[in-house]
């Protein structure tokens, strides 16, 4: 029988079938039980908060092999893949822009492609946060900007704080990522308006959802 998870802030798919001893997160998502969970959650690397989750009941599985021999058997283990866009001012994208991913202190240099994509990969389902510092100056030795990424803290894009973190990684400030309809979230929404040749109003609707959404690539 199924088991029930409450996702955790924090918590995404493969984070959650790690925990649970599953080899892929597929296997969750696409179980039977979860039905209901897809049809709420079209776009499975976007959960939330709060979202119930059936597990399904690991399977053990056997094979006969011959005494007196050496075998070799081989686990497949999926890794977390983060795919950033780098944009400059006039929302053009950025190519071979070298870049540098720190993870626990181990770091490793990126470049972006022709479309501006950084391609990341993250094996360790216990890293929360990584930092990236982008050399966007082949001059300069320093970085031009250092971002600190935290790992599956997006919440889906029709709820205020899926809404806050879009804009903000838009340049858009909203401040802190809190779900909370406040003074800086509505200058964010303002600013996002008026770059959009929307009415500008400062109020969170479907409109803006849909284009934040559409904008930030997810």
């Amino acid at each position: 029988m199924p088991t029930t998870h409450i996702v955790q802030q924090g918590e995404n798919l493969f984070t959650i079938a790690r925990q649970h001893k599953i080899a892929n997160w597929r296997d969750i998502y696409f179980h039977d039980a979860n039905a209901a969970f897809r049809k709420k959650r079209p776009n499975p690397n976007i959960i939330c908060a709060g979202d119930e989750i059936q597990i399904p009941q690991t399977e053990s599985k056997s094979v006969t092999v011959r005494t007196g021999a050496h075998h070799v058997f081989y686990v497949d283990r999926e890794t977390q893949k983060l795919t950033l866009r780098l944009l400059d001012e006039s929302g053009r994208p950025k190519s071979k822009v070298p870049a540098e991913l720190s993870i626990n202190g181990n770091k490793k240099p990126v470049v972006s492609g022709t479309d501006g994509t950084l391609k990341l990969e993250v094996d360790d389902p216990n890293v929360k946060v990584m930092h990236l510092d982008v050399f966007a100056d082949p001059d300069m030795t320093e970085p031009s900007h250092r971002f600190e990424l935290q790992l599956a803290h997006l919440d889906p894009a029709d709820t205020l704080a899926g809404l806050q973190a879009r804009l903000n990684s838009l340049g858009h400030d909203c401040g802190v990522v809190d779900g909370i309809y406040g003074r800086r979230t509505k200058e964010g929404i303002m600013s996002y308006q008026a770059a959009c040749n929307m009415t500008v109003d400062g109020q969170p609707s479907p409109d803006i959802y849909h284009a934040a959404q559409k904008d930030f690539g997810c």
